[in-house]
């Protein structure tokens, strides 16, 4: 049986970028993290979208689906801002009222007395704080995954003490050896 389409294109994804002829640039390492965390997004999608399903009578269906609203929202802002290579500053902007969607959410924990529905929500409340945790490290990571990010990365790079630069080869291993290293 073969792997689900989303499934497959994020292995394949995976593959070029971790691949024999991969390159060591900010940029691509970005691509990298960038690519594990939108599969950990597509997994809490998914999870909070099943536990949306099984709710039944649940007065939190509505607070699971304005937190996967506002995850739509901040992922299309997201996809906008690396598209034409901007800073995600309108994604960062509606990451703001994030945690009180999930905070909305967990209310509903305490006030159920369904021990199976309060189970549910317990896990769509842990789902959700998982989103949110992983839509902020996309934004984080977008920053620098463009050739603009690539450039500042260098900038910043260049303001460091020559030891304490990533790409300073020698200074890392004159740094990391010494007479017990032989």
């Amino acid at each position: 049986s073969a792997p689900p389409p989303a499934t497959q294109e994020v292995l394949d994804a995976m593959v070029m970028l971790h691949g024999e002829h991969r390159s060591r640039a900010i940029a691509v390492q970005s691509f990298r993290i960038i690519a594990e965390l939108c599969e950990r997004v597509r997994l809490e999608l998914l999870s909070l979208a099943d536990v949306d399903t099984r709710l039944t009578d649940s007065q939190a269906r509505p607070a699971i689906e304005r937190v996967l609203e506002r995850s739509a929202i901040v992922l299309e802002q997201l996809a906008h801002a690396m598209t034409v290579g901007e800073d995600p500053l309108a994604a960062n902007a509606s990451m703001t009222g994030f945690d009180d969607l999930v905070a909305a959410l967990a209310q509903f924990q305490h006030d159920n007395a369904d021990t199976r529905e309060r189970r549910l929500v317990r896990v769509a409340v842990a789902r959700a704080q998982g989103l949110g945790g992983q839509l902020r490290a996309l934004i984080r990571n977008a920053h620098w995954a463009s050739s603009r990010g690539e450039i500042q990365a260098q900038l910043a790079e260049a303001r460091l003490p020559a030891a304490l630069r990533p790409a300073a080869t020698w200074a890392t291993l004159r740094a990391n050896l010494d007479l017990s290293s032989v």
